[in-house]
């Protein structure tokens, strides 16, 4: 994938997350199994299973999605169970996401651990 093609899907996956936190919702799982590209290159977020919309003053505490593109604030949320986590999730999800596209590969996925 060239880097103009990454950089046109990170435009359209930038403005999809936008809209979304816009309305308050976290996706919580974005990473390119969880994006559709059209023959126009067009990109829209799909499977929205472990989105939540942010309308109580809870803390979201709770361990979504999957752990290569899974920012470090959410397993500590679920670890500390005081500090919960807010709509940058879904950012660095994005980074983790474009590391995918040029590498081909999560970062982190050669490594083995509990979180993996």
């Amino acid at each position: 994938m060239t880097e103009s093609v990454i950089r046109n899907f990170t435009r359209h996956i930038l403005r999809r997350l936008a809209f979304l936190h816009g309305q308050k919702i976290m996706h919580r799982d974005i990473k390119g199994a969880n994006l559709l590209v059209d023959v126009q290159g067009v990109v829209k977020l799909a499977d929205f299973g472990m989105a939540k919309h942010l309308s109580t003053a809870a803390p979201n505490l709770s361990l979504k999605g999957t752990p290569y593109w899974m920012a470090p604030e959410m397993v500590q949320a679920t670890l500390m169970k005081d500090v919960g986590y807010d709509l940058a999730v879904d950012i660095w999800s994005l980074g983790c996401t474009i590391i995918e596209m040029l590498d081909g590969k999560p970062p982190w996925s050669d490594l083995e651990g509990v979180i993996t």
